[in-house]
């Protein structure tokens, strides 16, 4: 399997898994375990040239370049014409830590098991108006099961659905992830394991800001000299001059994250048009001690609709504006999100 994350890199799959699963009776009926095991290998290539500057040590050398005529100016004979030619060059030195550069494109292999119990009391599969829907997963990568990866990962979410007069009903989640390595540095985490959340991302939906933005982006200044050659056709001396380019920003995603949504949903047509307002909150982190949810959430609100397409599913769409300034310098206007199934998967 091949995958283009935004226009930075391709990452590349292959592998297998096997899953299995099993209803519970104790606590009670609504409770179900699974289990699964996958076998894999990764690797990372296709690098935008913008991605690889930002990721790397990159020197670019702006080369002005100068040819003497050997016709003097008629108009004043102690200055000789000139004309320019300008060459640009990036020179990619080594990667920064932390960067996908540093696998030199070779293929690192992962050897995952998963385990996940949820309880599912829901009265409908989608649009519920009662009961609730709550799951944990754990999954280790790596350690003990070999492999290049080694990670433990965890993600929790409870979702709960309550009636209201006639057949409005309102929607509430929570998820919250974790990943941890035995590790100081987080050089064996798999990059696209961790969270993105932002937009209709499948990590965590945050409408009113592109999907996977909310991330701990990593600022990097990047600093060139620029050599450029003011000839003196009596003295022949030149000046070399600095530059600083605008700073890159590296999306490095989260190893901790925490998203709520609340909607009120109700049917237009019943069991095939819905309606809804809604209000999102959600941020990643790249550390615990980094994590105050009273103060660094994202927020967004809007509306949406929903249809049930049989043999399709659930498509519809979203209009959302955030109520705070978005990481990637969007402004705060109306963002449209066109979604695949509901919120509360």
């Amino acid at each position: 399997m091949k995958r283009r994350w935004f226009t930075d890199y391709t990452e590349n799959r292959q592998g297998a898994a096997i899953r299995l699963g099993r209803r519970l009776r104790w606590p009670d009926n609504y409770f179900r375990i699974y289990a699964s095991y996958r076998l894999e290998r990764n690797k990372f290539d296709d690098f935008s040239q913008y991605f690889e500057r930002a990721n790397s040590y990159a020197n670019t050398y702006d080369s002005l370049f100068i040819t003497i005529d050997t016709v003097p100016n008629p108009g004043n004979p102690d200055i000789i014409d000139t004309s320019f030619a300008r060459v640009n060059t990036t020179i990619i030195g080594t990667s920064h830590p932390g960067s996908l550069l540093r696998y030199g494109e070779r293929w690192n292999s992962a050897s995952r098991f998963s385990l996940t119990i949820t309880r599912d009391s829901r009265n409908l599969p989608e649009f519920a108006t009662q009961g609730s829907l709550v799951s944990y997963t754990i999954s280790q990568t790596g350690g003990p099961l070999g492999g290049f990866w080694n990670y433990t990962k965890h993600s929790i979410s409870a979702a709960k659905f309550f009636p209201l007069f006639w057949r409005f009903a309102i929607a509430a989640k929570v998820q919250f992830g974790a990943i941890t390595s035995p590790y100081a540095s987080d050089s064996t985490i798999l990059i696209s394991d961790r969270f993105i959340p932002g937009g209709t991302a499948y990590d965590g939906i945050v409408r009113g800001y592109e999907d996977g933005s909310l991330t701990p982006d990593t600022i990097v200044t990047h600093s060139d000299t620029t050599f450029g050659y003011t000839e003196n056709t009596k003295t022949g001396e030149t000046t070399d001059s600095i530059r600083v380019d605008p700073p890159f920003r590296i999306r490095v995603r989260g190893n901790y994250m925490l998203v709520s949504n609340i909607e009120l949903q109700f049917p237009i047509a019943e069991q095939s048009i819905y309606g809804l307002l809604f209000f999102d909150a959600g941020n990643s982190w790249r550390s615990f001690e980094h994590i105050k949810p009273f103060r660094y959430l994202y927020r967004g609100w809007g509306f949406g609709i929903r249809v049930l397409v049989p043999g399709i599913g659930t498509i519809g769409g979203d209009l959302a504006r955030p109520l705070d300034v978005p990481p990637n310098g969007d402004g705060m206007g109306w963002k449209f999100h066109f979604q695949i199934g509901t919120t509360f998967r």
